[in-house]
């Protein structure tokens, strides 16, 4: 709900700065087995608004996992007491394991249910911090969807005493393709609280070249360009659109993406061989992003994961020793950018497990030579920040 007119005031005239942590209206949360939360206002197989949840205290238990069942706008997760997680967060449960949760949008277009586009500085949000010294007056979540403008506007302005934490609208560059494997994407620069998602990684190219990632954006890591095995694999789309397609006659994968790049293709010859050899999958989606803003303790418990990392490039499988794939080549696409992650708590912050964004690795090329790894995707960006 919105903030009263005489919190406003007393904030205002430089009394008690106090930070939104939510109204608590969705209850305690405590897992009894995976929780998949379907967005509003999903708009084809990959875009949907911003999920907002508002809980009274958070605990996800081992093994549990807590995930966007649907490729989206992000989720921004309240907490007005303390959250503990010993199981998996922003994970998929393993029959949807190759999707990410970063959607296919362009933020420079009008889009989600408020109809508006992501305004030139990204999104961006307004927090009371200890020695913070940046000024904004309101948070600023268009293209997020109702949802979450509704949500953000109770955080109240910033001037001289805060953190702007946010995400840049376009996401860092995407890897060159080519022959042989390239480099890992560019990751997500940081100046402050502002961050950016991770660039996805190029296909490789095994006599012939692999196509180029693309660049993300504000809600999820850049695509991966394809490989080319004799032959040139294609492009990436921009905003987390379609990852390129594998290119060539002989062994290689698409790059991930919203779809995945593809078909794959593991020609085998050999003795009884030809069921050992086969192109899986086709690439996930990048990270997502993901704020929570918590009015008390994140502990994050030994084997837990919070994660808004990029997906890995999809695999040839050569298992059988006489298959020879296609007489030569074999050329992967890439992985997936990295997302951004935010973690905002008032009280202490506990990390005992793994909390990451990290673009995901290259495509595996079998277990024969020659082959070419495809490319691995940037890094995206992880805040956790301390917030009065």
């Amino acid at each position: 709900m919105p903030i009263g007119a005489d919190r406003v005031a007393l904030m205002s005239s430089g009394g008690v700065k106090e930070n939104y942590f939510g109204d608590g209206s969705d209850g305690a949360f405590s897992s009894s087995g995976d929780t998949g939360i379907t967005p509003a206002n999903l708009n084809g197989d990959w875009d949907a608004d911003m999920v907002v949840k508002n809980y009274t205290s958070f605990t996800l238990n081992a093994t549990h996992r807590y995930y966007m069942d649907h490729a989206c706008r992000g989720a921004l997760i309240y907490v007005t007491g303390d959250v503990s997680i010993s199981g998996y967060l922003g994970v998929s449960t393993p029959a949807t394991d190759y999707l990410g949760s970063g959607g296919e949008a362009d933020p420079e277009s009008a889009g989600g249910s408020d109809s508006s586009a992501v305004s030139s500085t990204g999104i961006r949000l307004p927090m009371f911090t200890a020695s913070g010294t940046d000024t904004l007056a309101a948070a600023d979540f268009a293209g997020c969807g109702t949802a979450a403008v509704t949500a953000v506007a109770n955080h109240p302005g910033i001037s001289g005493n805060g953190t702007i934490f946010g995400v840049a609208r376009k996401g860092a560059l995407g890897s060159p393709g080519g022959a042989g494997a390239p480099a890992q994407a560019p990751s997500g620069t940081l100046t402050g609280g502002m961050g950016q998602t991770g660039g996805g990684g190029g296909g490789a190219g095994s006599s012939g070249s692999g196509g180029a990632g693309s660049y993300g954006h504000c809600w999820g890591g850049g695509s991966a360009g394809g490989g080319g095995s004799s032959g040139n694999g294609s492009d990436a789309t921009i905003w987390g659109g379609a990852g390129g397609g594998g290119g060539g006659s002989h062994a290689k994968t698409g790059g991930g993406g919203n779809p995945g790049g593809g078909p794959g293709n593991a020609p085998c010859y050999g003795s009884g061989a030809s069921v050992e050899s086969y192109a899986v999958g086709d690439g996930g989606a990048g990270g997502g992003t993901l704020f929570f803003i918590v009015g008390g303790n994140f502990t994050v418990n030994s084997g837990a994961e919070v994660l808004q990392s990029g997906r890995n490039g999809s695999e040839i499988r050569t298992y059988y020793p006489g298959c020879n794939v296609s007489g030569s080549n074999k050329a992967t696409g890439g992985g997936t950018g990295g997302g951004a992650l935010f973690i905002l708590y008032k009280g202490t912050y506990t990390n005992d497990g793994t909390v990451n964004a990290n673009g995901g690795n290259g495509g595996h090329p079998s277990n024969l030579d020659p082959r070419t790894w495809g490319g691995q995707g940037g890094n995206g960006t992880v805040v956790t920040q301390q917030v009065l």
